[in-house]
């Protein structure tokens, strides 16, 4: 196996999202502006990536999913939970190999078992459990990678969240 094959399989949680997924959601809080999406960054992702990432890195499945189930459930904005599972299902695609993760494997398992949606921001905190990132560091590559343009917002956001 050439060097290039085995960086293949080593995804890292924020090139995930820097990949044409998250131009998906760029595009969709561009036009989400005037629809109350601004400061949904702050108030909804962020927090839920963190929760997300507690709850993977602590073994606790059953409060993933139920993140997950709950997530959006009363957001006005049904494209984003729409755009929010399409994004989760397609990072979960790239996943499979790492089947022998139980943390992974249950989650798996419940998404395409319809137990639970598969939002892209638990999967995303699931994905910086697994791979151990630091959570001030997955946080702010999150909202990098989705387009934020001030570092000083990112890192105000981050440090309210992880003091």
């Amino acid at each position: 196996m050439k060097a290039t094959d085995a960086h293949q399989f080593e995804p890292q949680p924020a090139r995930v999202l820097r990949a044409p997924l998250a131009q998906l959601l760029r595009a969709w809080r561009g036009r989400s502006r005037n629809h109350g999406a601004e400061g949904c960054l702050e108030r909804v992702e962020l927090p839920c990536i963190l929760a997300a990432y507690q709850c993977a890195r602590d073994g606790r499945t059953r409060e993933l999913m139920a993140l997950d189930r709950a997530l959006l459930a009363g957001a006005p904005w049904p494209a984003y939970r729409v755009a929010s599972r399409a994004v989760g299902h397609r990072i979960l695609l790239g996943l499979a190999p790492l089947r022998d993760d139980r943390m992974l494997a249950r989650y798996l398992k419940a998404v395409e078992s319809g137990q639970t949606p598969g939002h892209h921001l638990v999967v995303y905190g699931l994905l910086m459990a697994i791979y151990g990132q630091p959570m001030r560091q997955g946080l702010a590559d999150y909202a990098l990678a989705c387009g934020v343009e001030e570092p000083e917002r990112v890192q105000a956001a981050v440090a309210r969240l992880v003091p």
